[in-house]
């Protein structure tokens, strides 16, 4: 499903990322979510395969969680 909506959007924008467009709700995800799982994708996204700290990527997912606070805080205030 995903491949398909990048290819809609390329084919608008050829720019265009899926990623980019989902990024704030997985970081809130990555965040929120204490299930091993997400706290193990969380761990390889900000630290890789080593033990040093990414910190762009913390910066990213920051950045994203801000982002998908400020959108859902928009939408629910409009209600």
């Amino acid at each position: 499903a995903f491949a398909t909506l990048e290819g809609i959007g390329l084919s608008a924008d050829p720019d265009y990322a899926i990623l980019s467009e989902c990024f704030p709700y997985l970081a809130k995800r990555l965040l929120s979510d204490d299930s091993p799982r997400a706290r193990g994708a969380l761990r390889t996204l900000l630290y890789g395969t080593g033990d040093e700290l990414n910190l762009e990527k913390l910066s990213d997912v920051a950045t994203g969680f801000e982002s998908y606070t400020v959108s859902t805080s928009s939408v629910a205030s409009s209600r």
